[in-house]
């Protein structure tokens, strides 16, 4: 929650949460291409798919899901995994009930199409 009297703070913990998540995003981009030892295929066409496991299983406003998704397809572009990001296609997202905060997370598939 945004406090109006504390703007600053909020809005600079924000930015931080933000920059940590993109980070952890590349992060993740750059491990998984090491640990299979292979060169960025450097996509043109690609579809983006996710699975959204949470703890209640609600489900989620697709347009965010997207949108929460956009700093790892600019990991991707970053680490020269994709080309650019003109012919995104983004799949329907799935959502499953992970049945305790332990368990959460997103999983994303990305599949050229090439």
């Amino acid at each position: 929650a945004v406090d109006p009297n504390r703007r600053t703070k909020s809005h600079g913990a924000y930015r931080s949460a933000v920059r940590k998540y993109r980070e952890t995003c590349e992060a993740m981009v750059r491990g998984q291409l090491l640990q299979l030892r292979a060169a960025a295929p450097r996509w043109r066409t690609y579809r983006i798919a996710t699975t959204w496991r949470t703890d209640s299983g609600r489900r989620h406003d697709w347009t965010n899901s997207i949108a929460a998704m956009k700093p790892l397809e600019d990991a991707l572009q970053r680490a020269g995994v994709i080309a650019n990001d003109v012919e995104t296609e983004w799949e329907r997202p799935h959502f499953l009930r992970a049945g305790s905060p332990a368990r959460v997370g997103i999983e994303v598939v990305v599949t050229s199409t090439d």
